[in-house]
Order: C-alpha cells, then sequence, then structure tokens
C-alpha cells in the first residue's frame, strides 16, 4: 500500500488498517476493499447518489462506477442501451448520466413487483416479491435524466420481445434468478454490435449461483468470453462480425 505524505492521508491509512485488522477477526473470510481510490473523490458522482442512501443502494457505489465507465465506453458502437431490473434507480441513474453526453435513450426493463417465483437452480434465499420497488419513487429519482429514459414496465420476457428488431450497444442484466438472466442474456447475446458490451451484476455473489449458471451457460453456447470483475459483476465483449458470430 502506498504511503500518503498528509496528515489527512495518514490517518485515512490508519483507520483503514484498524479496520482491516477488525475485519480479519469479526468476518474473515470478508476481504476490506482497500484504500481510498481516486473515483471515492468525484464529487459529482457521490453527491448524485446520494439520494438513494434511505434505499441502501450506496452500498453498490464500486459496481456503479464501473458500470458508468464501462457504459461511456460504450457510446460511440451504436445499437441501444438497456438495463434489465433496476430496483429503485441506482444503476439506472449512473446509466442515464453517461447517456447524458450523447443523444442515446436508455431502454429500462423492470415489473417494479420484485422478483418471479425463484425456481431450482436458484439460491434458497430468494423469495417471490423480493426487490419490490416504487416505479413512481423511480421515476422521482431519475427525474435529472427523464428525456434519455425509456420505461417498460413488464418482466423481461413479456417487455423484451417489442425491441427484438433492435441491436443494442451495451445492456445491463440484473435480475438476480437462472430463468430470467437466462432470457435476457440469450436475447441480448445475438443482438450485440461488435464490440458491444453486456454488464452481468449478479456474477460474482455466493448468493447469485443461479444467474451466474445462467451467464455461463448462454455464453459458451454463443461463444462469448465471461470477464469476472473484482466487484462482483462480469463483462460479456460482443464478437465482431469476421467471427461469425451474433445476429446478422
Amino acid at each position: 500500500m502506498r504511503p500518503f505524505r498528509d496528515r489527512r492521508g495518514r490517518r485515512e491509512q490508519a483507520a483503514y488498517r484498524i479496520l482491516r485488522r477488525l475485519g480479519e477477526v469479526v468476518a474473515p473470510s470478508y476481504v476490506i476493499g482497500g484504500p481510498p481510490r481516486s473515483w471515492m473523490a468525484d464529487a459529482a458522482f457521490m453527491k448524485g447518489l446520494d439520494r438513494f442512501r434511505p434505499y441502501g443502494l450506496r452500498d453498490s457505489l464500486e459496481r456503479y462506477f464501473n458500470l458508468e465507465n464501462l457504459a461511456r465506453a460504450a457510446l460511440g458502437l451504436g445499437g441501444e442501451f438497456a438495463e434489465c431490473g433496476a430496483f429503485y434507480g441506482g444503476s439506472t441513474y449512473v446509466l442515464l448520466r453517461a447517456l447524458s453526453e450523447a443523444p442515446l435513450r436508455l431502454h429500462v426493463f423492470e415489473s417494479f413487483r420484485g422478483l418471479p417465483p425463484p425456481g431450482p437452480k436458484d439460491d434458497r434465499r430468494w423469495k417471490e416479491g423480493d426487490f419490490r420497488s416504487s416505479d413512481k419513487v423511480f421515476l422521482e429519482l431519475t427525474r435529472d435524466y427523464a428525456g434519455n429514459l425509456c420505461l417498460h414496465t413488464g418482466d423481461v420476457q413479456t417487455s423484451l420481445p417489442h425491441l427484438a428488431d433492435r441491436r443494442f450497444g451495451f445492456a445491463h442484466v440484473d435480475l438476480d434468478l437462472y430463468e430470467s438472466t437466462k432470457y435476457a442474456m440469450t436475447f441480448f447475446l445475438p443482438r450485440l454490435v461488435a464490440g458491444g458490451v453486456i454488464v452481468c451484476d449478479d456474477y460474482g455473489f455466493p448468493t447469485e449461483s443461479g444467474a451466474k449458471a445462467a451467464v455461463d451457460q448462454t455464453c459458451a453456447a454463443a461463444g462469448a468470453r465471461v470477464i469476472p470483475l473484482s466487484s462482483g459483476q462480469a463483462v460479456v465483449v460482443g464478437c465482431p462480425p469476421s467471427s461469425g458470430r451474433g445476429a446478422a
């Protein structure tokens, strides 16, 4: 760990060491994330997400930062931008923030009824109705970028087919369960433009074994590579046309 030269930095480094040692005792299987990083000093990014604090969504800050920057990297690829599973809109907000730099819209697919009934491949902790949210609260929290938002209310199985004739430059899949994730991945993979990106939110967590299995299976069938991130997300990049993969 690189030493800090200023007094505040030394205090934060000392606090991190204390937290790390405490964590080794209280929760030895949990890894403390590390000392402060530069993205944590991004005042606009952090302030914009303050509104999501009452909904517990600030626990996902590292994933949000990754998501926003991956979306920005896909802005010049062409194709639509989509998100499946939005809850109260923390991830939607950062995606809309990225899209505000270009005349693009974000298609968001959310039922607001919570999870459908879990299946046999899903972790037993999940229950029907988990992650139930509110469309009114969602729209209020994302109001800053309402002009870039196209909301599709309903399950992905009934909503996604309405965009079956589109190509996608970016998709965020956060559906938690095997069947829903498999459906979304099967939909997006052949419709990615060359270099298009799918970010899978539920890949690297023990409670998301069903979603991980769905991602692995659909990507293996399509010949697409899954790139796990330390944040628990995974990234899938669309194959170029010369590889023979993807939709015509």
